[in-house]
């Protein structure tokens, strides 16, 4: 069931199911969609949920929730319209989340992690609520098949690309995010990785690093994050195409797969796609003498890196050259 009806805008609230999370960004598509409603008006009506129905699961003092149609919300309060035009619907939250997100994923494109953010939510809200009897697997499996058949025509491929994404550290599910959605925190941990502020992953790629940050056996989780950005800087990922992006990585997973040691995996990755570094003989001569207190401390430290002192320089160098790079604009 559901009733027609103008509310005031000060009335409704974004729902906390909604794919779209109330999002703006204004350009020619939004425009326009002003101008539309300030000539012939409204042509589909908002959806709202009302608040006070035992089926709502969020919390609020408005006594609407806005389901589909945030940008057209936007786009009147914009055209000067404060009493909104809606369809009146009583529905559970997962049902909310099916409409919201049904809707918005055939129109302006979600981003990447709106979508991620939805899937997941809907998953558990499907698990907790419909599919609460059998197996955890058989249960998600079940939520997985629901979504995929309601909103990617029974294919499944993108869900478990999120579902990949999601089990990667926080640090990494950064890339997945458009740049304006990123936090402060976020920009600063890719900034300490001199990773370029606008880089971004799709999913396809995201889903090949899951498998190589799996693969990267015996070492610390933070550790297996550096690897990742040394390979995004290694192969200098920031100025690929996303098919390049895929092929270089592929290439890595594979290897790895062979027990094969992460640095051999780069060397012959960069081999293979003809990736050249600079060689020593293309790098000013670095000539000196340690003073003695410093030998130990030098030994060690390419004992550690596994490295000869012309190796070590080099990889000194390289990071100090390509800082000043940047820094000078080159």
């Amino acid at each position: 069931m559901s009733e027609e009806k103008k509310i005031p805008v000060d009335d409704i609230t974004i729902d906390t199911t909604q794919a779209r999370r109330g999002g703006w960004e204004d350009d020619e598509k939004d425009k326009t969609l002003i101008d539309s409603i300030k000539g012939i008006g409204l042509i589909y009506d908002i959806i709202v949920r009302p608040t006070n129905s035992e089926k709502y699961g969020g919390k609020t003092d408005k006594p609407y929730a806005i389901i589909a149609g945030s940008r057209r919300l936007n786009a009147l309060i914009r055209a000067g319209i404060t009493d909104i035009p809606c369809k009146i619907m009583d529905l559970t939250d997962t049902e909310a989340i099916a409409m919201s997100f049904s809707e918005n994923i055939g129109r302006k494109n979600l981003t990447d992690n709106q979508k991620m953010i939805t899937i997941l939510t809907w998953i558990d809200l499907l698990i907790t609520t419909k599919y609460i009897e059998g197996e955890d697997k058989e249960r998600r499996r079940k939520a997985i098949k629901e979504i995929a058949d309601t909103c990617f025509g029974g294919v499944d491929t993108y869900i478990y690309r999120a579902l990949q994404v999601e089990r990667l550290p926080k640090e990494l599910q950064i890339l997945v995010k458009k740049p304006e959605e990123r936090s402060e925190a976020e920009r600063l941990i890719l900034k300490e990785y001199n990773i370029a502020p606008d880089f971004r992953m799709n999913f396809n790629v995201l889903g090949v690093v899951e498998k190589i940050f799996d693969h990267l056996t015996e070492i610390s989780e933070i550790e297996k994050v550096e690897k990742i950005f040394e390979i995004i800087k290694g192969f200098s990922l920031e100025e690929k195409t996303i098919e390049k992006q895929y092929e270089i990585l592929v290439s890595i997973r594979d290897k790895l797969k062979e027990a094969k040691t992460f640095e051999i995996v780069m060397n012959e990755v960069r081999e293979e796609h003809d990736i050249h570094t600079p060689k020593m003989s293309n790098i000013p001569s670095v000539a000196f003498k340690l003073p003695g207190e410093y030998n130990l401390w030098h030994t060690n430290a390419l004992n550690r890196a596994n490295m000869k002192t012309a190796e070590l320089v080099r990889t000194v160098y390289l990071k100090w050259l390509e800082r000043e790079a940047k820094k000078e604009g080159w």
